[in-house]
C-alpha cells in the first residue's frame, strides 16, 4: 500500500499532457470523444434521393468521378466546374446524399455561397448549423470578416469529427478557409506530423468540395487538386428529362415535335429544361409553339453571364405563372436574399396586405405556404438549408431581379452596382420595393422621396451608418420597414409619420429608446429578433392592432412591464424563445415584470414560444387549448431551440420537485408533438402520472434524468391508445428505475417508429416486455405476433448494465440474455438480443453497431431455456429474417468465438448487401470468415479487423474442405479498403492458394508482429509450399504471385517486427502497378524494401515513407541488378552498363526517410537515380549515410521544392561527385526551403568544385553543423536568398552578402553550436574540446547554445562553479539541468544578475557533489518561472538552495502583516534529500524579528517531498507559510521533525522557536500552514511525531485531501481530531501502518461530551445524530500493525457509503466488527463508556453498504470478526473475502460460513490451523437458510497444514459448489479427500491441486462425470496420488467425457500409475496441451478406450514446444516410460 507521491504526481502530469495530445490527435477508433457532456445534436438522418436528380449517363460518370475523388486518400480539395444552370447544385446534393448514405464521413455539410463578395458570417452560420455547433454569429458584424468565435468552434468541431466533408456551392471568388474555421491547413500539418504510418482513423480527413462557374477560381485561387467538369446534357437526355416532368402527353403526336424542339433549344441546361417543362406541363399546343419561338429568338440580354437560353426559359416560366400572387411572391422572394426565412416572408406579406382573405396570421401562413409550394413545383424556388427556409437558384434570382427592375417592382442594391445593370435607369422613387443589402454606404440622404414605396429593407453591418431624422418623411405609403443590423440610440423621428406601416422589423440591432413605436397605431407585426433590447417599453402596449410580436433571441431582455402584453388584445402570435423569462409569480401592485396571468387576456393567441423557469408560475386556469403552434420550455437550463420544421407543438418540462399536475399542464402534455421530460420528481409512470388519456399527437419523446420513473405506462389497460402510430423517436437517458419501455401490445402499434435510444439506465432489462402477449391468444397467426418495426432506422443501447434482451419472454429459470442495435454499447450482461418466441423484423435497419458487450453470445436466439454454453455459438444464426444490413461494427470487449453460422445459404441473405464490416476488440475470435462465406460478400467495400488478440487468420477453410481450398481462388469483387490493426497472433490472412482483390485501393497492415506471409502457402519458384513448411521458412514473403492487387494505390506496413521481406521476385502480372503511396515503419529485421524487379511496377509511386527500420541497409535490393552489372563489365559493354544502372521513379513527389541507422544508400551500385518529379525530400537519423546523393541524382531534382536533412552523424557532404562527373553544374530550379540540422560532420554541401544554382531558394537553416565552413567550393548562385537562419526562429538569422561568406562568419563565431539541443560534458567521455574552450573563455559572455534543452555535467573536478548569470543568459531554452559527481563544485550559479536566467528550466537534479553548498550564490532573486522539480541527493555540504544577502531566498516571496505581497511565479516541485540539512528555509542575520511576522508564500508549488533528512527540525522559521497550489506533500525519514514551522500556534500564542522545539506535544500542522488544495499527503517514518493536526487549522486547509498514508510513526498517539471530520469529505484512500502508540483514529474527547450529555438528557435522537462518523468518498481503507489501537472512533457508528476495499492486519485481541450499539439506558457514566471493551468498528447496515473486498490477516480468532450476527445484511455487496494467518486449530463453525453474505464470489483461506473448512451440522442463522453462498465462484485454500477435509459428507449447503468456477488447493499436507463422492461440480472450469501429500486419488467417478465445463486441470507434487479418478467397476457405465478440457498438467507425482486404474472409457474432445513431468511410474493413461482427437504431442516441460508423440496417448506414455527406464539403467 506504500505510495510514491512524486511518481503519482509525475504520472498525473504526464496523463494531463497525454490528454492534450489526444485532444489534438483523436484516437483511431471512430467517434472517439474527449468531452464528458455537450449539447445534444439531432441525429443526422440520411436524406432521401435528391428530387429532380436523374441518373443520365453523362451525369453518372461525373458523379462516379466525384465519389472516387472523395475516397482517394491523396485528394483533399476537389472542384466542380460548369456553366450556370448546368446542374452543379443538384449534383452536389446527390454527392452529399451518397456520402451520408455510405458513411464516408462522420459529418457532411453543404453551404451555398452564391455571391461575388460573400458574407463570411452567413457562410459560418450555415456550416455551424450543418455541423451542430451551438455558437452562431447570427450574421452580426462586418460580412467581409469571419467571426473568430464561430471559427474557433467550427475548427474544434471539425477536428473532433475528424472525417468531415465541407461542400461550398457556387463560389465566385477566393475564400479564406482558415478564417471561416475550416482547418484545412491544420489538417495538412497534423497529418504530416502523424506521418503516413498512422492509420486512416488517426489522420484527420477534412475534405473540401467546391463548385464554381469559373475554372480559375477553383484551380488557381482555391488550389483544387482535381477539377471535374460537368457539361450540358445530350439532346436525348434533355428530351428524357423534359418528358419525365411533362408526363405522357409529351409523347403525343401533336406535342412531341414541338416538345423535342423546346428541349433541344434549352441546350442541355437542366435549369432551363426544368423551369420551362413545369411551366408548360398543362398548357396548350399554341403556348408550346409560342415558347419554342421565344427560345429560338432568345432575349438579347446576357444578364450576369447567364446563357440567353436560360434567361429566356426562366422568363417564359415566370410569364406562365399566371396569377399575380405567384409572380409578386416570386419576385419579393428573390429580392430579399438567398436562403430566406419563411417567417420573414410572412411578416412582409402580412404587412403588404397580400392575404385579404385570411383573417388570422395562421391563415396567412397557410396561404403563403401554398404559394411557396406552387413556386417550388415550378422550380422557381427550392428548399432552404434547413426547415423553415426556402431558397432560389442564383441564376433564377438574377433573372428575377432583372424582371423586377425592368417592370418597376423592386430594386436590389448592393455596393451601388445593380442600377448600372438596369436597362432603363429608373429613379428610386418609381419603385415599390427597395432592398439595400450590406451596402458600403457611410451615410444616407436626409430624405428619400419615394411616394410609391411600400417595402423598404436596409441591411447594413457597419455601425457608423446613421439614419437622418427626416429620412422616412417621403415614404407616406410605406407598409413594410426592415432595418437589420443597425445600431441606433433612438429611432429617427420621421418613423412616426409612417401611418400606413403594418410591419416593422428591427432584427439583430443594437437598440436604445424605441418607445416611438407606440405611435404606429396600424402596426400588425413587430419583430425585434436577436436585438439587444433590455426592456420592452410601456408604449408598445398602445399597439392594439398588433397581431404578431417576435422577441426571439433577445437574450438581454430583462423587463417587460406589467400589463403591456395584456393590452395587446388582438395578439395572435407571441415569440419569446431564448429570450425573456423573468416572469412574476402572480399579479400584484408592486410587480416589476409581466406575469403569465396576462396571457389569459390574449384570447386570440394561437402561437406561443416561451421559457418558464418554474412550473409553479403557470396559473391553474391558464388555457393552452387554442394554441396551434407552440414551443414551451418549463424549468431552467433549457438552451437549444432548434427543432424539426414539421413539429408544431413542443414541450420541454423539467421538474426538480414533486408537484401536482393541474389541467393546464396536462393540456400541454396531451397536445404535444415533441416532448422532453427531465428530472420528473415524484412521477413513476409517464402515462398515468402525466397524461392519463395518452399522447395522441406525440411524434418525438425524450426522457432524461427521471430517477423516479418506473414505467412509460402502468399496465395493459388502454395500451393501444397510449402512444399513437405517429411516434417516430423515443430517447431515454439516466432513468435508473426504468426496467422496460413498451409492452408487447404497445410496441405492435408503433408502425412509424424510426429511432430508439436508451442510455445510462442502470436497471433497464428489456425494451419490449412480452407480458400481455398471451392476450392475443390464437386469434392471429404467429407471424402477426411479430414486433414489426418496419421504419426503424436507429437503435442505440448504451451503458445498460442489467439489460437482458430487446424483447423479453419471462422465464425465471433462465439466466440468458440477448442484444441488438444500430448503436449498442456497454451492455455488460447481454447474452442474446432477442430470444424465446419473440420475433423481430427491422427491414429498414442498415447499420448495426455492437460495442463493449462482454457476455454477448447470440444476436437472435431460440428459447430462453436453451443452454448456449455447450458449443461454440455463432453471433448470427440462420434464424435472422427481415434484416438488410449494409454496415456491421463489432467493437470493444465482445467475447464471441464465431460471427456467422457456417450454413452459407442461410447466411448469404444476411450479408449479401453488407458494404462495411468492422471488427474490433473481439478477444476470443480466432477467425473472421470461412472461405465459402467469402462468396456471399459480393458487395463488401470496406473491411477493418482490429485488436482481436486471438485471431490467427482472417479466412479459414471449413473442416473437410482443406484440400479444395488449396486450389480454389478467394475473390473479393468490390472490396476497396482493407485494414488489419493490432492482431498479435495473426499468422496469415487466408489459407487459400490464390486470393484476388480487383478493386482494392487501400491496404493497411499495422501491429501484426507474427504475420510474415499474406497467404499461408507462398509460391517459391513455381512450387506451392505447404502451410507448415511456409510458416517455418527462413525468408517468408508477405506478397507473392498468389496475391492479386491490380488496383492498389495506398499501402501501409507498420510494426511487423518479424517481417524479413515484403515482395517476392515473382508477382502477379498486374499487382502493385498502380501503387501511389507506400509507408513502411517499425520493422526490426528488414534489410531492403524492394527487389529490383519491382522497379517497373513503381512507375506511379508518388509518396514513399520509411521510418524506424533498424536493419535496413538499402531501399532496393542489389542482388538481381549486380548480376547484370557484372555481366556488362565482363563483356566490356559500357552502353549496357549505362543503361542497366539507372533507377527511375518518374512520379515520386514525396520521399521521407527517418530513423534508419544502418541505411547506406538508395540502391548500390546504381549510380544514376532519377527522381525528376520529387518535390519534398526529408532524411533524418540515418547514421550510415556518408553522403546523401550522387551528382547525377542531384541533376534530376528539377522539381524539388523542400529539402530537410537532420541528425545524420556521418554525413560529410550532401552531394558527392568526382571531378570527371562535373560538367555544367547542378541547378535546383524549384528549391525554396533547405534545412541542414544537427550534422556534426558536415563540412560542405559538396566537397568538389561543382557549381550550384538555387534561383528560388528563400529559406535556408543551418543549425547544429559546427564543422560547416562554407557551402560549396564552386560557383554559387542564390539570387533570392537574404539570410541564413541558425535557429528555427526568424530572429536567429545572419547575412554577410553571400552564402559562403555568411557560413564562414558563423563558423568563426561558433554559431554552429546554436543548434545543439542536448549536451553532456563528462570527464569519462570524449568531449569536443571547442566546447570546453567556449566554456572557459569568458565568464561574462553568453554561451552560444541558444537551442540547448538538456545539459548534463558529470565528473568535472576542476570547476568551482558551473555558470555565471551572464553565461546562463544564453541558455534560453534549457529545460533539464543535471550536475553529478563534481567534487570541487561549490555553487552551480554564482554572481549577481540571476533574476532573468532559465525561463524554461523545469527540472534540476543535483547528485553526489560533496562540496556543493547551494545551487545559487548571489544577491539577486533567482526567478525560475517554469521550474517543476528539484532533486538534491548526497550533497552533504548543502545547507540551503539559494544563499546570499537578499531577503528573498529559495524562490520565496515575503509578505508583511498588512498583506502586501510580492509574488514570484515559480511552480517548483522540490525533492529534498540531504543528510546535514536542519531547515529548508532559514532567516538571514538581522531579520529574525521581521521574519516572525512575514508570510512565506510559494504561489505555484505543486509537489513537495522531504526525504531522508536525519537532522531536519523544521521546514522554515516564519510565522505563516502558504502553498496555494500544493497538491502532493510527502515526508519520509525525517526523525527529528515534529512541527512544519518552528513557531507553532498554541491557542492564540506564538511560541518561540526554542520553546516550540522542546514542546513534547507539538502538532505537525497548525493554523500557520495553509494548504487549501492538497490532495495527497504521505507521512512515513517520522519517529518523533506526536500529533499531526492541531484542533485549530486554517479554514480551507486539508479540505480537498483525497489520499492519506501514515507509516512507521511510532510515537503517534492519535490521528484525527474530531474537528477534522468536516475536512475529510473528499478523502478516498486512507492507509495507516506500524504506528505502535496509536490508540484512536479519531480523537473521542470532543464527541464524548456531546454523547454523554445526550445520555444524561435521555435523548436517543440526539445520540443517533451525534454518533455517526461519515466519510462519504472513502473508497479504500487499510489498517495494519497498530498494537494499541482501541477502535476507529469510540463509541461512534461510522458510515462509509463508497468504501470498496477494507484491509485489516494484526489485531490479535480486538473484535473487528460489532453490530449492536451501546444503549444509553444501560450506560450510566462516562467512566463506564470509556472502560467498556469495544470493537474496531461499530457498524450498522449503512456502514459498509458497498464494500466489495475484505481482507483480514493475523486476527486472533474467527470469533473476533463478528459475533452472533448474520453478516450478509451488513455487507450486502461483499464479493471477495480473504482470511489469512489464523492460529486456532478448529473447525470453521458452520454458522460463520453461513453468516457470509450471499453476494460473496471469491473466498480465500491461507495459513490457518483449521482441520475442516465447512462443518455440516446446524442450519442457517437467523433469517438465513443453509447453503446460501450461491454466487461463490472461486475457492482458494493454501498452507492449511491441519486441514483434513473440506467437508466430510454432503452438507446442507450443497449449492455452494454449483456455481464454483475455480478451485485451488495448495500445500494442505494432511488433506485426505478433496470433495465428498456425491458432490457435483458441473460449472467448475479451473482445478489446481499441489503439494497435498495425503491424497491417494483426486476425484471419485461421480464427481469426475460432473466436470462438463472443466477447461484446465493441474495436479502437481502430491507424493501419494496413485490415480486421478478413482472408481469401482460397478460405477462405470458409459465412461467419462471431459467435454471442455483443453489443458492437463501432471507433474511431480511419483506414485501415479495412470489416470484411472479401472477400465473406464475417457474422452477429451478438446485437449490440446498435456504435460506429463516427473511421473516415473506412469506407464499408460487409461485402460479403457481413450479418445483425444486434437492432441498432437505430450510435453515434458512447460517450455517444451516439440514434445513427443507416437500416434496416440497411451503409446506415447509407454514409450516415455521405456525411455526413462532405459536411462535409469544406464
Amino acid at each position: 500500500m506504500c505510495l510514491n507521491p512524486l511518481s503519482r504526481y509525475k504520472l498525473s502530469k504526464r496523463a494531463e499532457e497525454d490528454s492534450q495530445k489526444i485532444a489534438k490527435h483523436v484516437q483511431k477508433v471512430p467517434g472517439f470523444n474527449l468531452r464528458t457532456s455537450y449539447p445534444v445534436i439531432p441525429q443526422r438522418v440520411v436524406a432521401a434521393p435528391v428530387k429532380d436528380f436523374q441518373e443520365f449517363e453523362s451525369r453518372m460518370g461525373v458523379l462516379d468521378d466525384m465519389m472516387k475523388a472523395l475516397q482517394s486518400p491523396n485528394i483533399n480539395i476537389i472542384g466542380l466546374h460548369g456553366m450556370p444552370g448546368v446542374g452543379k447544385t443538384m449534383l452536389l446534393k446527390e454527392v452529399k446524399r451518397k456520402a451520408e448514405q455510405e458513411k464516408l464521413f462522420n459529418a457532411v455539410v453543404m453551404v451555398s455561397v452564391a455571391k461575388k463578395n460573400p458574407d463570411y458570417r452567413i457562410i459560418q452560420d450555415g456550416l455551424a448549423y450543418g455541423l451542430g455547433v451551438v455558437e452562431l454569429s447570427f450574421g452580426i458584424g462586418d460580412p467581409r470578416v469571419a467571426d473568430p468565435r464561430v471559427a474557433d468552434r467550427l475548427r474544434a468541431k471539425i477536428l473532433e469529427e475528424r472525417k468531415v466533408l465541407v461542400i461550398l456551392d457556387d463560389i465566385w471568388d477566393k475564400l479564406d478557409l482558415k478564417e471561416l474555421g475550416i482547418p484545412f491547413e491544420d489538417q495538412q500539418r497534423m497529418n504530416a506530423e502523424t506521418g503516413s504510418s498512422s492509420t486512416k482513423d488517426q489522420q484527420m480527413k477534412c475534405k473540401i468540395l467546391l463548385s464554381s462557374r469559373e475554372l480559375n477560381v477553383l484551380s488557381i485561387e482555391m488550389g483544387t487538386q482535381k477539377e471535374i467538369v460537368i457539361n450540358q446534357l445530350e439532346d436525348q437526355e434533355a428530351w428524357q428529362m423534359f418528358k419525365k416532368i411533362v408526363g405522357d402527353r409529351a409523347e403525343s403526336s401533336e406535342l412531341q415535335p414541338t416538345g423535342f424542339g423546346i428541349a433541344t433549344e434549352c441546350k442541355g441546361l437542366p435549369l432551363a429544361i426544368t423551369t420551362l417543362a413545369k411551366a408548360l406541363k398543362n398548357k396548350s399546343l399554341h403556348e408550346w409553339k409560342s415558347a419554342l419561338q421565344r427560345m429560338k429568338s432568345p432575349s438579347p440580354s446576357n444578364f450576369e453571364g447567364i446563357h440567353a437560353k436560360v434567361y429566356t426559359a426562366i422568363e417564359v416560366s415566370y410569364n406562365h405563372l399566371g396569377s399575380g400572387e405567384l409572380k409578386r411572391t416570386f419576385l419579393l422572394s428573390s429580392l430579399i436574399c438567398r436562403n430566406a426565412s419563411i417567417q420573414d416572408l410572412l411578416k412582409y406579406g402580412v404587412g403588404l396586405g397580400w392575404f385579404p382573405q385570411a383573417n388570422t396570421i395562421d391563415g396567412a401562413r397557410n396561404d403563403l405556404l401554398t404559394l411557396i409550394s406552387n413556386l417550388k413545383a415550378s422550380s422557381l424556388l427550392i428548399d432552404g438549408s434547413h426547415g423553415g427556409f426556402f431558397d432560389v437558384h442564383d441564376v433564377i434570382r438574377a433573372v428575377a431581379l432583372s424582371i423586377a427592375c425592368r417592370d418597376g417592382y423592386g430594386l436590389f442594391l448592393t455596393d451601388d452596382d445593380l442600377p448600372k445593370k438596369c436597362s432603363d435607369e429608373k429613379a428610386l422613387n418609381d419603385f415599390k420595393w427597395i432592398c439595400l443589402e450590406y451596402t458600403n454606404m457611410n451615410e444616407l440622404p436626409n430624405e428619400l422621396e419615394s411616394p410609391q414605396l411600400t417595402f423598404f429593407c436596409l441591411s447594413n453591418k457597419y455601425p457608423s451608418l446613421e439614419i437622418p431624422a427626416n429620412f422616412f418623411k417621403g415614404m407616406q405609403r410605406l407598409r413594410v420597414l426592415d432595418l437589420t443590423h443597425l445600431q441606433m440610440s433612438s429611432l429617427p423621428s420621421s418613423i412616426s409619420l409612417l401611418e400606413n406601416l403594418h410591419t416593422l422589423c428591427l432584427d439583430q440591432g443594437v437598440l436604445g429608446d424605441i418607445s416611438i413605436i407606440g405611435e404606429l397605431k396600424n402596426l400588425e407585426v413587430l419583430s425585434l429578433v436577436r436585438s439587444d433590447i433590455k426592456m420592452l417599453p410601456r408604449e408598445i402596449g398602445q399597439l392594439t392592432r398588433l397581431k404578431l410580436l417576435d422577441l426571439s433571441g433577445c437574450k438581454k431582455l430583462r423587463v417587460i412591464l406589467p400589463r403591456v402584453l395584456a393590452s395587446m388584445s388582438r395578439l395572435e402570435e407571441l415569440y419569446l424563445g431564448n429570450s425573456f423569462n423573468r416572469w412574476e409569480h402572480d399579479e400584484h401592485e408592486s410587480q416589476r415584470n409581466a406575469s403569465l396571468a396576462e396571457l389569459k387576456q390574449l384570447k386570440k393567441l394561437t402561437a406561443l414560444e416561451i421559457r418558464i423557469p418554474d412550473v409553479k408560475m403557470i396559473p391553474e386556469d391558464l388555457s393552452f387549448e387554442k394554441l396551434e403552434r407552440c414551443k414551451i420550455f418549463i424549468g431552467d437550463a433549457w438552451n437549444k431551440w432548434d427543432s424539426s420544421a414539421e413539429i408544431s407543438r413542443i414541450l420541454k418540462l423539467r421538474l426538480r420537485a414533486s408537484i401536482s399536475f393541474d389541467s393546464s399542464l396536462k393540456q400541454l402534455l396531451k397536445m404535444s408533438e415533441e416532448l422532453h421530460l427531465e428530472e420528473l420528481k415524484g412521477v413513476k409512470h409517464i402515462l398515468y402520472g402525466l397524461a392519463s388519456e395518452g399522447f395522441q399527437k406525440l411524434k418525438y419523446l425524450h426522457i432524461r434524468n427521471a430517477s423516479d420513473i418506473q414505467g412509460i405506462i402502468m399496465d395493459s389497460a388502454g395500451l393501444c391508445n397510449a402512444f399513437p402510430t405517429l411516434l417516430k423517436v423515443i430517447n431515454v437517458e439516466c432513468c435508473n428505475q426504468l426496467k422496460m419501455l413498451f409492452s408487447f401490445s404497445t410496441a405492435r402499434q408503433l408502425f412509424q417508429l424510426q429511432e430508439i435510444g436508451v442510455t445510462d439506465c442502470r436497471n433497464m432489462v428489456n425494451i419490449v416486455d412480452e407480458e400481455g402477449k398471451e392476450d392475443f391468444g390464437d386469434i392471429v397467426e404467429a407471424t402477426d405476433q411479430m414486433v414489426k418495426l418496419a421504419h426503424l432506422l436507429s437503435l442505440r443501447l448504451q451503458n445498460l448494465p442489467k439489460f437482458i434482451s430487446f424483447c423479453h419472454e419471462y422465464d425465471t429459470s433462465s439466466s440468458h440474455v440477448p442484444l441488438f442495435s444500430e448503436k449498442m454499447q456497454d451492455l455488460q450482461n447481454l447474452v442474446r438480443f432477442c430470444s424465446g418466441n419473440c420475433i423481430m423484423a427491422v427491414p429498414s435497419l442498415k447499420r448495426l453497431t455492437i460495442e463493449n458487450c462482454p457476455n454477448l453470445k447470440e444476436f437472435l436466439g431460440k428459447s430462453l431455456n436453451t443452454d448456449i454454453a455447450t458449443d461454440i455459438t455463432p453471433l448470427f444464426n440462420e434464424q435472422l429474417e427481415g434484416f438488410n444490413l449494409q454496415s456491421l461494427e463489432l467493437s470493444g470487449n465482445i467475447n464471441i468465438q464465431q460471427i456467422w453460422h457456417n450454413r452459407v445459404p442461410e447466411m448469404s441473405s444476411l450479408v449479401r448487401n453488407l458494404k462495411v464490416c468492422i471488427v474490433k476488440g473481439c478477444g476470443s475470435l480466432k477467425y473472421l470468415l470461412t472461405s465459402s462465406m467469402v462468396k456471399s460478400l459480393v458487395n463488401l467495400e470496406g473491411l477493418v479487423v482490429e485488436n482481436c488478440k486471438m485471431m490467427e487468420g482472417v479466412i479459414v477453410a471449413e473442416e473437410g474442405f482443406a484440400e479444395e481450398v488449396t486450389t480454389q481462388k478467394i475473390f473479393f469483387p468490390n472490396l476497396q479498403s482493407l485494414a488489419l490493426f493490432d492482431l498479435p497472433k495473426l499468422k496469415r490472412f487466408c489459407s487459400g492458394n490464390y486470393i484476388e482483390f480487383p478493386c482494392l485501393t487501400r491496404l493497411y497492415i499495422i501491429e501484426c508482429p507474427l504475420l510474415k506471409a499474406f497467404t499461408s502457402s507462398p509460391v517459391i519458384g513455381d512450387t506451392v509450399v505447404s502451410t507448415e513448411k511456409a510458416e517455418n521458412t527462413s525468408t517468408p514473403l508477405l506478397f507473392d504471385a498468389k496475391v492479386a492487387l491490380p488496383m492498389l494505390e495506398s499501402l501501409i506496413i507498420n510494426q511487423m517486427r518479424s517481417l524479413d521481406k515484403i515482395w517476392h521476385n515473382q508477382l502477379d502480372a498486374d499487382s502493385f502497378c498502380k501503387l501511389k503511396d507506400l509507408a513502411v515503419t517499425d520493422r526490426e529485421t528488414l534489410e531492403s524494401i524492394f527487389p529490383f524487379s519491382m522497379l517497373e511496377r513503381l512507375q506511379r509511386l508518388e509518396k514513399l515513407l520509411i521510418r524506424r527500420c533498424d536493419s535496413l541497409e538499402v531501399i532496393f535490393e542489389p542482388q538481381g541488378h549486380i548480376a547484370i552489372y557484372s555481366q556488362a563489365l565482363v563483356a566490356s559493354q559500357p552502353t549496357l552498363v549505362e543503361t542497366e544502372t539507372k533507377l527511375v521513379l518518374p512520379k515520386l513527389i514525396e520521399l521521407r526517410l527517418g530513423s534508419l541507422p544502418k541505411l547506406k544508400g538508395f540502391c548500390h551500385p546504381v549510380h544514376f537515380i532519377s527522381l525528376r518529379n520529387l518535390q519534398d525530400l526529408e532524411v533524418s537519423t540515418c547514421h550510415g549515410l556518408v553522403s546523401l546523393m550522387r551528382y547525377s541524382t542531384a541533376k534530376s531534382l528539377v522539381q524539388l521544392a523542400r529539402m530537410s536533412i537532420s541528425d545524420c552523424d556521418m554525413i560529410g557532404e550532401i552531394v558527392s561527385c568526382i571531378d570527371d562527373e562535373v560538367k555544367d553544374g547542378v541547378v535546383f530550379s524549384q528549391l525554396k526551403y533547405l534545412r541542414l540540422s544537427h550534422l556534426p560532420r558536415l563540412a560542405t554541401f559538396c566537397s568538389v568544385g561543382c557549381n550550384f544554382e538555387f534561383p528560388s531558394l528563400e529559406d535556408i537553416i543551418v543549425m547544429g553543423c559546427p564543422n560547416m565552413q562554407l557551402f560549396s567550393r564552386g560557383e554559387l548562385s542564390t539570387p533570392k536568398l537574404q539570410k541564413v537562419k541558425f535557429i528555427e526562429e526568424d530572429d536567429g538569422a545572419r547575412w554577410e552578402g553571400d552564402l559562403n561568406t555568411t557560413l564562414q562568419r558563423l563558423f568563426m563565431e561558433k554559431v554552429g553550436y546554436h543548434g545543439l539541443e542536448n549536451l553532456k560534458i563528462s570527464e569519462f567521455e570524449l568531449v569536443d574540446q571547442a566546447i570546453i574552450e567556449i566554456w572557459n573563455k569568458n565568464p561574462r559572455e553568453n554561451l552560444p547554445f541558444r537551442n540547448l534543452k538538456s545539459l548534463e555535467v558529470s565528473g568535472y573536478s576542476s570547476w568551482r562553479y558551473l555558470l555565471t548569470p551572464s553565461m546562463a543568459l544564453g541558455l534560453v531554452k534549457l529545460q533539464d539541468l543535471r550536475v553529478s559527481n563534481c567534487a570541487t563544485m561549490e555553487h552551480v550559479i554564482t554572481g549577481d544578475g540571476a533574476d532573468e536566467v532559465f525561463p524554461q528550466l523545469n527540472s534540476i537534479n543535483l547528485e553526489s557533489c560533496s562540496n556543493l553548498t547551494c545551487f545559487y550564490e548571489g544577491s539577486s532573486t533567482l526567478n525560475l518561472p517554469s521550474l517543476e522539480e528539484i532533486t538534491v541527493a548526497n550533497c552533504t555540504a548543502m545547507v540551503t538552495f539559494v544563499s546570499g544577502s537578499s531577503k528573498e531566498q529559495d524562490n520565496v516571496s515575503t509578505s508583511d502583516g498588512a498583506g502586501s505581497e510580492e509574488r514570484h511565479d515559480i511552480p517548483i516541485q522540490p525533492f529534498f534529500s540531504n543528510k546535514m540539512m536542519e531547515a529548508v528555509i532559514v532567516t538571514e542575520d538581522g531579520f529574525a524579528e521581521e521574519e516572525k511576522t512575514q508570510k512565506i508564500f510559494f504561489p505555484n508549488l505543486l509537489v513537495l517531498v522531504l526525504d531522508d533528512l536525519p537532522k531536519l527540525k523544521r521546514f522554515c522559521s516564519g510565522n505563516y507559510i502558504e502553498f496555494p497550489c500544493l497538491v502532493v506533500f510527502g515526508m519520509r525519514q525525517c526523525p527529528l521533525l515534529k512541527a512544519f514551522t518552528s513557531s507553532p500556534v498554541i491557542g492564540d500564542i506564538v511560541v518561540s522557536t526554542e520553546e516550540a522545539e522542546n514542546n513534547s506535544t507539538r502538532p505537525l500542522f497548525d493554523a500557520k500552514v495553509v494548504v487549501p488544495v492538497l490532495e495527497i499527503l504521505v507521512v512515513n517514518h517520522m519517529e518523533s511525531l506526536d500529533k499531526i493536526w492541531h484542533n485549530q487549522l486554517d479554514a480551507e486547509s486539508f479540505c480537498k485531501l483525497q489520499v492519506l498514508q501514515v507509516i512507521g510513526c511510532k510515537t503517534l498517539e492519535s490521528f484525527f481530531p474530531f474537528s477534522m471530520l468536516e475536512r475529510l469529505q473528499r478523502l478516498e484512500q486512507l492507509f495507516i501502518r506500524s504506528c505502535d502508540s496509536l490508540e484512536e483514529i479519531f480523537e473521542p474527547e470532543g464527541h464524548i461530551a456531546s454523547y454523554s450529555q445526550a445520555l444524561v438528557a435521555s435523548q436517543p435522537t440526539l445520540v443517533e445524530a451525534e454518533t455517526k462518523l461519515v466519510l462519504p468518498k472513502l473508497v479504500e481503507l487499510g489498517l495494519e500493525s497498530l498494537p494499541k489501537l482501541k477502535g476507529f472512533c469510540h463509541p461512534i457508528h461510522i458510515k462509509c457509503p463508497s468504501l470498496k476495499k477494507l484491509e485489516v492486519f494484526g489485531f490479535q485481541q480486538l473484535e473487528i466488527f460489532a453490530f449492536e450499539f451501546p444503549s444509553f439506558q444501560s450506560t450510566t457514566s462516562d467512566h463506564q463508556l470509556e472502560t467498556r471493551q469495544h470493537p474496531l468498528f461499530w457498524i450498522n447496515k449503512a456502514t459498509f453498504s458497498n464494500l466489495e473486498e475484505l481482507k483480514l490477516e493475523k486476527i486472533g480468532s474467527l470469533k473476533e470478526i463478528w459475533r452472533g450476527q448474520y453478516a450478509g445484511g451488513y455487507f450486502p455487496k461483499l464479493k471477495k473475502l480473504e482470511l489469512i494467518h489464523f492460529s486456532e486449530q478448529s473447525v470453521v463453525s458452520s454458522f460463520f460460513f453461513q453468516s457470509l453474505p450471499c453476494s460473496l464470489e471469491e473466498l480465500v483461506v491461507s495459513y490457518a490451523s483449521f482441520n475442516e473448512i465447512f462443518q455440516c451440522e446446524g442450519s442457517g442463522g437467523e433469517g438465513r437458510p443453509a447453503g446460501g453462498l450461491t454466487q461463490l465462484r472461486e475457492l482458494r485454500l493454501s498452507n492449511l497444514n491441519e486441514l483434513m477435509h473440506l467437508w466430510k459428507v454432503k452438507p446442507d449447503f450443497e449449492t455452494i459448489v454449483y456455481n464454483l468456477r475455480a478451485l485451488e488447493v495448495l500445500e494442505c499436507s494432511k488433506l485426505m479427500n478433496l470433495v465428498p463422492s456425491i458432490i457435483s461440480m458441473r460449472n467448475l472450469q479451473d482445478l489446481e491441486v499441489s503439494r497435498c501429500h495425503a491424497l491417494v486419488s483426486l476425484l471419485r467417478y461421480s464427481t469426475a462425470k460432473s466436470l462438463v465445463q472443466l477447461t484446465r486441470m493441474s495436479i502437481s507434487d502430491c507424493d501419494m496420488i496413485g490415480e486421478i479418478v478413482a472408481c469401482i467397476d460397478d460405477e462405470v457405465k458409459d465412461g467419462i467425457v471431459f467435454s471442455k478440457l483443453k489443458y492437463l498438467r501432471l507433474k511431480g507425482l511419483p506414485m501415479l500409475a495412470n489416470f484411472c486404474s479401472v477400465e473406464c472409457n475417457f474422452e477429451f474432445p478438446f485437449l490440446k496441451d498435456l504435460i506429463v513431468m516427473d511421473c516415473p511410474d506412469m506407464q499408460f493413461f487409461s485402460k479403457g478406450e481413450l479418445i483425444t482427437p486434437k492432441l498432437q504431442k505430450v510435453k515434458l516441460t512447460e517450455e517444451d514446444d516439440e514434445g513427443r508423440w507416437e500416434g496416440d496417448l497411451n503409446a506415447t506414455l509407454q514409450q516415455l516410460k521405456m525411455s526413462t527406464d532405459g536411462s535409469n539403467e544406464d
